[in-house]
């Protein structure tokens, strides 16, 4: 709510997302998600919101640190492992 009387009230754009979601924001987004497991589908559109909103953040460049994060330990259910 304080979020939204910023917005409507006070109309300070900086609480809006295209103010909040810069670079890294999408860099941690990114981290989070390799940690999570990889999701295909979070890359698609981590990748597309980043394009929306104008941030360079490329393919080439998430690819790059993903392939220096190793996600902790074993994230399948129920195999054992």
């Amino acid at each position: 709510m304080h979020l939204a009387q910023r917005w409507y009230g006070d109309d300070d754009s900086a609480v809006l997302p295209r103010s909040i979601a810069d670079k890294r924001a999408f860099e941690n987004a990114l981290a989070l998600d390799v940690a999570m497991g990889d999701s295909t589908n979070t890359v698609l559109r981590t990748l597309a919101a980043a394009r929306e909103g104008k941030i360079d953040f490329t393919l080439a460049e998430r690819r790059a640190k993903t392939e220096s994060s190793e996600p902790p330990g074993d994230r399948a259910p129920g195999t054992g492992r």
